[in-house]
């Protein structure tokens, strides 16, 4: 098995993207709030994903994000 792997602009990018998703989702308010979560593709293939750590079973830390790069078989 392996994984993509990402130049540095592309990190770059990644962080900057997280930043905008953790605002949005620590902006949120209400009975049934919105959260953002962000599915990475290249070649039409999924790679990798951002989410928000309390929807993958995790403790949250003030809308902590997870980057999470999906194996290739």
């Amino acid at each position: 098995m392996s994984v993509d792997t990402f130049k540095p602009r592309e990190l770059t990018d990644i962080a900057e993207l997280a930043v905008l998703v953790q605002n949005f989702n620590r902006d949120q308010h209400g009975d049934k709030p919105l959260f953002a979560e962000v599915v990475f593709y290249r070649g039409g293939d999924d790679v990798a994903s951002l989410t928000e750590t309390a929807s993958l079973g995790q403790a949250a830390s003030d809308g902590a994000l997870s980057f999470e790069v999906k194996e290739k078989p």
